[in-house]
């Protein structure tokens, strides 16, 4: 849900800035074609922070679906530990303008 909201809102920015843009795109993309487009140091920052946030929701995903033999760590910790990381990175964009 959080990675669609701010898609939405990164494509909306883009096709502001650059109405010939392809906005209806993955953030990842989005990002690069923000960053490309020379706007203001405040957006930049954002933009920075979104990739972070992707990236770091991008390995909690990996390390909660993998499944090694010996793992001892249980389902409920490792969900507490990306959760834990997860809750703070989701404020990415709270209060921004």
């Amino acid at each position: 849900m959080a990675e669609s909201l701010l898609t939405d809102r990164l494509a909306s920015r883009l096709s502001f800035l650059i109405p010939t843009a392809r906005a209806f795109d993955a953030i990842g993309p989005l990002c690069k074609s923000l960053k490309t487009s020379k706007t203001d140091a405040e957006l930049l920052a954002l933009v920075e922070s979104v990739l972070s946030w992707a990236k770091d929701r991008n390995r909690a995903l990996h390390e909660m679906a993998k499944l090694e033999e010996g793992e001892l760590e249980s389902w409920p910790d490792r969900y507490a530990k990306e959760s834990a990381g997860g809750a703070r990175r989701e404020t990415v964009a709270v209060g921004r303008r």
